[in-house]
């Protein structure tokens, strides 16, 4: 919480009085309805000043407010909580400033939304809705929490506020340079992002199409699925002539006993030492040579099923 106040203290043209705020809202959570009170503590700047969200003014909301009569009670908040959301937007207009508020209304069970930071930093799950995409964001964090021992939601949402907050001072500050690498390397957080990034469908796929995919990327990586593919593709010739499938041979030593690929045997070696590079530690394959071996595994794989065809 220090951290965030530090990191909203450094930037001119932010304000939050979290303190006040939270005491201003703590009565929604038991017996109040919403009011223009506290929509006006979040319009205007006595409490709040923040130039990357725009909050509606009281004028604005009054119609909504009374007709909608926004019940905010903590002990409602699992009963529907995309309709508590989605009436909420009706009133305050975005998914940020009904973040804003919740944080404020229920800090236990909610946080703030910034699409800076579910865009470029914590990547959220594709959801179906606004409502159901701020519940998925809150979830993340939920969970979060629970594996670092921290109660509050928002807690968790200011952390990573503030570490977003202080992205300029990421290689120049030790300590903020320090946390960064830290939050980087946590489990949880390299888990989410490897499954929010979409890579690991691309993994169901053949190890060919893994390494063609791979290739502009990483192509050490793309080395290794690479040399399975090869490895593969002899394998099954063998098969196919009932040939002795004595792991153990040179891999060349089982090309040459193919006549198709006799002539391939200065290929096939190289891109087998290749793949060799890819898989060892201190082997330095060169984007060039995996190339060679994905493209020759992409040739006779092709040839393959030509041959089937015909």
């Amino acid at each position: 919480m220090n951290r965030y106040r530090e990191a909203v203290n450094r930037k001119s043209d932010m304000r939050v009085d979290v303190d006040s705020l939270e005491e201003l809202f703590r009565a929604v959570t038991t017996t109040a309805d919403l009011s223009p009170e506290h929509i006006e503590a979040l319009s205007t700047n006595r409490y709040m000043k923040a130039n990357f969200f725009s909050f509606p003014s009281v004028a604005t909301c009054l119609d909504p407010l009374r007709d909608l009569a926004l019940d905010m009670r903590a002990s409602l908040a699992v009963v529907d909580e995309k309709r508590r959301i989605s009436r909420l937007l009706r009133v305050i207009g975005t998914l940020e400033n009904a973040g804003i508020l919740l944080s404020f209304v229920d800090p236990v069970n909610y946080c703030m939304f910034s699409g800076y930071i579910v865009t470029s930093f914590f990547p959220v799950r594709p959801q179906g809705t606004l409502e159901e995409t701020y519940l998925a964001f809150r979830d993340d964090l939920r969970h979060l929490g629970s594996v670092a021992g921290i109660r509050r939601v928002t807690d968790v949402d200011r952390a990573l506020c503030a570490l977003w907050m202080e992205r300029t001072h990421w290689e120049t500050d030790v300590q903020v340079k320090a946390i960064k690498k830290q939050f980087d390397k946590d489990p949880e957080i390299m888990r989410l992002r490897l499954e929010r990034s979409g890579v690991l469908p691309l993994f169901r796929k053949d190890p060919l199409a893994v390494a063609e995919e791979l290739l502009e990327f990483n192509h050490r990586v793309a080395g290794k699925f690479g040399r399975e593919a090869l490895e593969a593709i002899v394998y099954d010739r063998r098969d196919k002539r009932r040939l002795n499938p004595c792991y153990e041979a040179r891999f060349l030593d089982k090309c040459r006993d193919l006549p198709e690929l006799t002539d391939l045997c200065g290929e096939l070696n190289s891109a087998w030492r290749t793949g060799s590079e890819c898989i060892h530690p201190r082997g330095r394959p060169s984007e060039r040579a995996v190339r060679k071996l994905v493209t020759l595994a992409r040739r006779l794989r092709d040839k393959s099923l030509g041959s089937t065809r015909s």
